[in-house]
């Protein structure tokens, strides 16, 4: 593919100022001398890196001196910060967000490390992922910009537990790894289960890494050993879903490269519906109003539930064909089923005929009607639910979901 195509796609995403941002961190860095803390405010996140697209929010640490370790420094950050009237998002350490002209600031409290051994939180660490890419990008800001849009357009982006996906500074590390965008798909193309990337060389092989490592933290279809931490994994999060949608579509992109791969497939009604026709199914779809709350959590009810549902059709012995859910206002989650009506009974496989006559006497007085198969005794019972209108008016009384979800309607 020329490169004036990807030219003309990252003019479109490139941001073309970041001057909010700073003028922003100038008056926190004021509200914190106010309070004569000692603590300084810096960008953080893709911005700071130079990596983020034209619609972006904005990571801020505030980086307070190690004298404050034994201090709530969330408290004093939001002592700081209430001219700013900010949210407070409750997470390992309280963080906050101030809203301004279309940007989502979040304000995350740190303490000063000069190595990650020094971290009292995780998010202490952040500021050296910021330090590390900026030393060791060169000029590939565009290439991660690419590789995002191509990672968002595939569904595989965000470290959200509800996504599994690619983090921004996973795809940093992975564009510095492989030198550039097209090197880290064509890598990408033949990825395999346990695929290790490993930029500094902390370890000398792969079966090193599976000797040295805290086994939980490989558990992973992805190991990229963390720059500035060499015990940490940071693809854990990545699925194994997700981790083979990202690779597929590596080989399918390499094969035939387009500009197609960095446009996101719109949420379409009609053409899922056109999908049921042709393929004798039906679609099955739930509207669904998320309780309120931080994005990450609400995402991983919403995927439980999602999931649940899936499963329940299954036990219901109703195929799944296909299935997926779309989050924006409000959710919908679907389903493709095949059938739509089910026999009056279902078959439920007993003991074989040579087992202790307890056993068969037991099934046989439970399940009057019953057949020998081979050699086992197979009850035919009546089933609970004959039809996908009868699931779904129970399944959404069910307990788990309505625990997970404010509301729930069949879309009919």
């Amino acid at each position: 593919m020329e490169k004036t195509a990807f030219d003309r796609l990252l003019r479109q995403h490139r941001p073309s100022s970041s001057e909010e941002a700073t003028v922003f961190l100038a008056q926190v860095n004021a509200a914190l001398a106010k309070q004569h803390l000692d603590a300084a405010a810096m960008l953080g996140g893709s911005v700071a890196k130079g990596t983020h697209l034209s619609l972006y929010d904005c990571d801020i640490f505030v980086i307070f001196a190690r004298t404050y370790a034994t201090t709530d420094i969330s408290s004093l950050l939001q002592k700081a910060l209430l001219p700013f009237k900010p949210r407070k998002v409750h997470g390992s350490r309280d963080y906050f967000q101030i809203a301004r002209k279309g940007i989502t600031f979040e304000l995350i409290p740190v303490l000063h490390i000069d190595a990650p051994a020094e971290a009292q939180n995780v998010t202490d660490v952040s500021p050296l992922h910021v330090t590390w890419v900026r030393d060791n990008i060169g000029q590939l800001h565009d290439d991660v910009r690419l590789a995002k849009l191509f990672c968002k357009a595939q569904g595989v982006y965000g470290a959200e537990s509800y996504i599994n996906g690619f983090s921004g500074y996973i795809l940093e590390v992975l564009v510095i790894a492989y030198k550039g965008f097209i090197p880290m798909l064509r890598a990408a193309a033949s990825f395999r289960q346990k695929q290790l990337v490993d930029v500094m060389h902390y370890y000398k092989s792969r079966d090193d890494v599976f000797k040295r490592m805290n086994a939980a933290k490989i558990q992973s279809p992805l190991i990229v050993i963390d720059p500035v931490q060499a015990d940490r994994n940071a693809a854990a999060a990545v699925s194994d879903e997700t981790f083979a949608r990202f690779v597929l579509a590596a080989k399918l992109f390499m094969q035939k490269p387009s500009l197609s791969f960095f446009k996101p497939k719109p949420f379409s009604l009609s053409s899922l519906k056109v999908r049921a026709r042709q393929s004798n199914a039906v679609l099955l779809q739930f509207s669904i109003v998320p309780h309120d709350g931080k994005g990450d959590v609400v995402g991983s009810k919403l995927v439980k539930c999602f999931d649940y549902m899936a499963a329940q059709l299954k036990t219901a012995e109703f195929m799944v064909l296909d299935k997926g859910w779309h989050w924006n206002d409000i959710v919908i989650f679907w389903y493709l089923v095949y059938p739509s009506v089910l026999p009056a009974v279902q078959r439920h496989d007993g003991p074989q005929v040579y087992a202790s006559v307890s056993h068969i006497v037991a099934f046989t007085q439970k399940h009057k009607s019953f057949i020998v198969e081979n050699d086992k005794v197979i009850a035919l019972r009546p089933r609970k639910y004959r039809t996908l209108a009868a699931w779904s008016q129970d399944i959404v009384r069910d307990a788990f979901v309505r625990e997970r979800v404010q509301k729930i309607k069949v879309v009919t």
